[in-house]
């Protein structure tokens, strides 16, 4: 996986409705727009929390400024974590999002049929 690919902006595309997530096991979730609720952010852009409805998501990396950003204004688009063979120093230099892990802090039984509902 190239590092460039940890983050692609949704830019208003119409087709996507919601953010898209995928794990390092390869497990895929798109959560609707209309279920977010706050987005917070550390001061050093390294930790992103996504409070949904009924669930939070915690997005650890660097860089997370853009996701962050992209979530306030209503488009988030696809976040996928890195591959751990990639090569830091690489990373590091780069100017792009760096997802590192992401977690599913929590997620009520309700919320998960919701969420079958929608994909």
């Amino acid at each position: 996986m190239n590092i460039m690919d940890c983050y692609i902006s949704r830019d208003g595309a119409k087709a996507a409705i919601g953010g898209q997530f995928i794990t390092d096991d390869g497990s895929y979730r798109m959560i609707p727009d209309r279920f977010m609720r706050e987005a917070m952010i550390n001061h050093d852009d390294t930790m992103l929390i996504l409070c949904y409805s009924s669930w939070t998501i915690k997005i650890a990396g660097f860089r997370l400024g853009k996701i962050y950003e992209d979530t306030v204004d209503g488009r988030l688009g696809k976040i996928t974590i890195a591959d751990p063979a990639d090569d830091m120093e690489t990373a590091e230099a780069a100017e792009t999002p760096f997802v590192t892990n992401i977690t599913h802090l929590f997620i009520r039984p309700e919320a998960a049929n919701d969420l079958e509902r929608n994909n």
